[in-house]
């Protein structure tokens, strides 16, 4: 689904400054079944190699995710509110994970690749690897000045009750 994906992945690494994926297994045996995992930068932290830099040694991934809404029989919503923490731990060995500090069975054990099944992707890269800037870095004053001149001109013409633009000095000819 690396197809149908890859715009979305580009548009968050784009807006967040970087996305990471993950390679995962799906079933246990053999034919093996694999695919991309998402996930946003928020949620992780990208460890590389001491040495150089650019190898991924181990990812981390921790959030907080509300539970799914519950239906009951008569077709009423409960909500819940009950959250529960994912923290995922993925090196070149296996992949651990576990909710409310309980392991997670199905998603924890070797891999069998030999490396990080992590790719790290970064829009702008910055003095750290671990973190990029986003597309539009540096853009921010000039983003400022347009959101300012917007807002005065809604404020003249709220203020003034849909004002009337006149054109000076202008000859219109057929």
């Amino acid at each position: 689904g690396v197809q149908e994906q890859k715009g979305r992945w580009s548009r968050i690494a784009c807006s967040l400054g970087d996305i990471v994926l993950e390679a995962v297994r799906v079933n246990g045996t053999s034919p093996y079944e694999t695919t991309i995992a998402q996930y946003a930068p928020q949620w992780c932290r990208v460890e590389y190699d001491q040495l150089t830099g650019t190898r991924i040694v181990r990812l981390i991934v921790e959030y907080v995710a509300f539970e799914a809404t519950v239906v009951d029989k008569d077709g009423a919503v409960i909500e819940t509110g009950l959250t529960s923490r994912y923290v995922r731990v993925v090196d070149d060995v296996g992949t651990r994970a576990w909710k409310d500090g309980k392991p997670i069975a199905s998603e924890t054990g070797d891999h069998g690749a030999g490396v990080t099944p992590v790719a790290h992707l970064v829009c702008v890269p910055y003095t750290d690897p671990e973190h990029g800037l986003w597309a539009a870095h540096g853009l921010e004053g000039c983003l400022a000045a347009v959101d300012s001149m917007l807002t005065q001109i809604q404020a003249i013409g709220a203020r003034h009750g849909n004002p009337i633009l006149g054109v000076v000095g202008a000859r219109f000819t057929d």
